[in-house]
């Protein structure tokens, strides 16, 4: 899996024609939560990939949310360093965190290793990762810990909040009764603790723009 699905898409293709049976999530787009637990019952993975930006964003949190959920044996592709986002998979449960760029060899490598339950990092950079992501400001952590209880539906109406959609735009878009994306957007409201949509669509700037 992957924040862009071309990536996805494509990473797949490589792993496929070197003999892999590999398959990518489709877990960012409306319902997206059921057919990924369909995919994974119906896969049986022996590990799992994810591949994706070094920012603490929301993505971010949607993906710490699924290797909560799914606590297959992940490997991480991100940044270029231990660095916080290392940290934040790290303690989301990864077993493994690869800086981008990589080639697929050693893609290939990590995932047999991680699957057989071989794959371990060394302490240094583990231990240099976790130090990053513990000093990140608290309040930055505690909104990403909060955003990590969104589920990928919640997430998805969230986005469409930032984009500037209505509630019965998000219902027509998704073939839902308003009141169901109502019921959706109050559940956002609750776990991030925020009181308006504009708060909420607030919060997801803090983290885009960097801010503490």
């Amino acid at each position: 899996m992957a924040d862009h699905l071309l990536v996805a898409q494509a990473v797949r293709a490589a792993l496929t024609a070197e003999g892999w049976a590999a398959d990518s999530l489709d877990w960012r787009s409306h319902g997206a939560g059921d057919r990924m637990v369909r995919q994974l019952s119906r896969m049986r993975p022996d590990v799992g990939l994810v591949v994706l930006d070094a920012v603490l964003s929301p993505v971010l949190a949607q993906v710490q949310w699924l290797l909560d959920q799914h606590p297959l044996r992940w490997v991480a592709v991100t940044g270029t360093e231990p660095d916080a986002t290392w940290g934040a998979l790290l303690e989301a449960g990864a077993r493994m965190v690869l800086p981008a760029g990589v080639g697929l060899e050693v893609i290939g490598d990590t995932l047999v290793k991680v699957a057989l339950g071989r794959g371990s990092m060394p302490a240094s950079d583990r231990e240099r990762a976790l130090n990053r992501w513990h000093q990140v400001s608290p309040p930055r952590r505690a909104l990403l810990a909060r955003m990590r209880t969104l589920t990928p539906r919640e997430h998805a109406v969230l986005e469409l909040l930032v984009a500037g959609r209505t509630v019965r735009a998000i219902a027509g878009d998704s073939a839902v009764a308003e009141t169901t994306v109502r019921s959706q957007i109050k559940a956002v409201l609750r776990k991030l603790e925020v009181s308006s949509q504009l708060r909420a669509v607030a919060a997801v700037q803090t983290l885009r723009d960097g801010a503490a």
